[in-house]
């Protein structure tokens, strides 16, 4: 986490707040699941409304994040006019 901070990137989890039931009896809870974003998509605003949804994880044992990508932005155009022609790529080598 100290690296990716380093890089500029930003932790959207709200500290100790659970992504993960555990299966015990005991209510068990953790936080495994750690959502981060870069500094030009944090103040390009995406993504946003992010949130820990304990209602919609059907069942399973992680709890369902959700968030918006590219709320209220306006597409980029394709600036350097560059065009891409995939028919002679060769899937096996990449």
């Amino acid at each position: 986490m100290e690296w990716l901070t380093q890089q500029g990137f930003r932790l959207l989890n709200i500290p100790g707040e659970a992504t993960y039931l555990g299966h015990s009896r005991n209510g068990y809870t953790s936080v495994l699941d750690l959502i981060f974003a870069n500094g030009p998509a944090i103040q390009s605003g995406c993504p946003s409304d992010w949130a820990i949804n304990q209602e919609i994880a059907y069942g399973l044992d992680h709890y369902a994040i959700q968030w918006t990508l590219f709320n209220n932005t306006e597409p980029i155009d394709n600036t350097y006019g560059l065009k891409f022609n995939i028919k002679d790529t060769d899937r096996e080598n990449g």
